[in-house]
């Protein structure tokens, strides 16, 4: 398993889903983003994009770091082109319960039409 948070914020590590993922569910990383293939998808392909840094939201996100998922949600696109040639993209950012939002933290969610 490999701790992939680059920060120790609001949540341990324990807690976060994300921080003890095996190296063989990363698609793609940078310092501020990792990309997983979603484990209970929705559509062939689906993908989440999540930040390393522990944060509740997308809004508390750093302008930096919103930057950093939005490339890594182009990265991903292009190789689910290369992968599925898929016929169109959902993004979704779910932001709170009433919003979807299902977990502690944030990811962005890459699905396939």
């Amino acid at each position: 398993m490999a701790n992939i948070c680059k920060y120790r914020y609001s949540l341990p590590m324990e807690s976060c889903i994300f921080c003890n993922l095996n190296e063989s569910q990363i698609v793609e990383q940078c310092d501020a983003a990792i990309v997983i293939r979603d484990q209970y998808p929705v559509s062939k392909g689906h993908t989440l994009i999540i930040p390393r840094r522990h944060v509740e939201t997308f809004f508390e996100a750093t302008d930096d770091e919103v930057v950093a998922l939005m490339y890594a949600v182009r990265k991903a696109k292009e190789q689910l082109d290369e992968e599925l040639s898929p016929d169109g993209y959902n993004i979704g950012i779910n932001s709170g319960e009433v919003a979807g939002q299902t977990g502690i933290g944030i990811s962005t969610p890459l699905a396939l039409d």
